[in-house]
C-alpha cells in the first residue's frame, strides 16, 4: 500500500457511485443516518446545490456528493416488457455458450444461481405442475396457464426489473461493443473530471454493487490525470467479477483499468465483499480476475463482511429477499463487533490507507500473491 501522510484529517469529500437499482439522495441518506447514529454524527445539508450531505464528527467534516448516471440505467430498461424478456434471454444464453457461466459457478456457486434464477422462475415452476396437472384431466391446461400468468407477473415485479436487466446490463459492459456501453464508459470518464485530489486531506470513491465497476473505471481515470496523487478507493460488493468471468472488449478495458489503478502510486483500495453475497464474486483479489499483472501491481486489500443477519431497510421492498438484504447491508451497521464498519470507516479521524495499513486480508481471500 502507498505510505500514508496523514494519520489524521480534519477534511474528507467521498464520492458515492451507486449501483444497477440507483436510489435517491434522500434514501441513502436515511441509510447512512441510522448506520451512523451510534457515532454522535452531526448530518446537515450541502452548501452547494450538488446531491448529497456533511457529516461532521470527531471535528472531522466529512461531505458526501453522488455520482450519478441513473439516465443510462433508466435508458437500458426502458423497453417494451417482450423486449427486455428477449434481451435477458440472450444474455443469459451468452452467459451459458461462452463458458462464463461455468466460470462464475467456479468461483462464485451463489452468483450463478443467482444468475440463472430468473429463468427457472419463469419456465421451471410453470412446468412444474406439468405432472399434477395431467393427473386432473381437462383442468391442466388451465392450471398450467395459470400457474404461467402468476410467474410472469412476479417476474416483471422482480427478476426482470432488478435481476434479468442487471445481468443483461453486466454483459454488455463485458462485450463492449454497443451505444449503451460507450455511453456508460464516456460518462465514467466525464463523471471523474469532477474530483480533483488535494481538494480535501482525503478524497475517497466509493462503489457499491455495479458501481464498484464505475469507481475503478473513474480511479483509473483520476490517477491517470494526476499521476501520484492520494486517492482512496473502497468497492462494496461490487459485481466486476462478474464482468471479469466473461469476454469481450468491455471486459479487457475494466482488466487494463484494474491493472493502471493497482499500479498507481498514490492509491489506496480497499475491496470489501462477503461469502453469502450472492451479486459479487466474493473474496477475491480483482488481479486475479484481471489476469497476469504488471510487476509493480500491488492487490487491494480484500476484507470480508458479515452480512448473514443484515436486516431489512425500511422503505426498500426488495430487502424482503435474504440475497438483497445482504447485498445492501454492506452500507448498514455491521450485526457483530468488530466487522467491516462504513459508517466509521467514512466518518472517523483516519484516512482509509492507515486503516487498512494495520489490517491483514481477509484468511479466505484469494489473492494474486498467493
Amino acid at each position: 500500500m502507498p505510505e500514508v501522510a496523514l494519520a489524521h484529517i480534519r477534511t474528507r469529500t467521498v464520492w458515492y457511485v451507486h449501483g444497477f437499482d440507483p436510489a435517491t439522495t434522500a434514501r441513502y441518506r436515511r441509510i447512512f443516518t441510522a448506520a451512523a447514529e451510534r457515532f454522535d454524527v452531526e448530518i446537515t445539508d450541502l452548501d452547494d446545490d450538488t446531491e448529497g450531505w456533511v457529516a461532521t464528527r470527531d471535528g472531522v467534516r466529512t461531505e458526501f456528493r453522488y455520482v450519478r448516471y441513473q439516465d443510462l440505467v433508466w435508458g437500458f430498461g426502458d423497453r417494451t416488457h417482450a423486449q427486455r424478456l428477449t434481451r435477458g434471454l440472450g444474455a443469459f444464453w451468452s452467459y451459458v455458450r461462452s463458458g462464463s457461466l461455468r466460470r462464475i459457478a467456479k468461483r462464485t456457486p451463489r452468483g450463478a444461481a443467482l444468475i440463472a434464477s430468473p429463468w427457472l422462475f419463469l419456465f421451471g415452476l410453470p412446468l412444474s405442475v406439468l405432472v399434477p396437472a395431467a393427473s386432473i384431466g381437462p383442468w391442466a391446461l388451465g392450471l398450467i396457464a395459470g400457474a404461467a400468468v402468476v410467474c410472469n407477473g412476479l417476474f416483471s415485479r422482480f427478476y426482470l426489473d432488478l435481476l434479468a436487466d442487471l445481468f443483461a446490463y453486466q454483459r454488455v459492459l463485458a462485450a463492449g461493443v454497443s451505444e449503451d456501453w460507450t455511453a456508460y464508459r464516456r460518462r465514467m470518464e466525464k463523471l471523474a473530471g469532477d474530483i480533483e485530489p488535494g481538494t480535501a486531506d482525503e478524497v475517497l470513491i466509493v462503489g457499491h454493487s455495479l458501481g464498484g465497476i464505475g469507481a475503478i473505471l473513474i480511479a483509473d481515470q483520476v490517477a491517470a490525470r494526476q499521476p501520484g496523487a492520494a486517492l482512496s478507493l473502497m468497492t462494496l460488493g461490487s459485481t466486476h467479477g462478474i464482468v471479469l468471468s466473461q469476454t469481450g472488449a468491455g471486459r479487457d478495458h475494466l482488466a487494463a483499468a484494474i491493472h493502471r489503478v493497482a499500479t498507481a502510486p498514490g492509491v489506496n483500495w480497499l475491496d470489501v465483499s462477503s461469502p453469502r453475497d450472492a451479486f459479487c464474486v466474493p473474496l477475491t483479489d480483482p488481479l486475479l480476475l484481471a489476469g497476469p499483472p504488471p510487476d509493480a501491481a500491488r492487490s487491494p486489500r480484500v476484507i470480508s463482511a458479515p452480512l448473514r443477519n443484515a436486516p431489512p431497510i425500511p422503505g426498500d421492498r426488495r430487502t424482503v429477499f435474504a440475497a438483497m438484504r445482504r447485498h445492501m447491508g454492506y452500507l448498514m451497521a455491521p450485526q457483530q463487533s468488530g466487522a467491516f464498519d462504513y459508517a466509521d470507516w467514512i466518518t472517523g479521524t483516519e484516512p482509509l490507507g492507515a486503516r487498512i495499513a494495520r489490517r491483514g486480508n481477509s484468511p479466505k481471500a484469494r489473492m494474486w500473491h498467493g
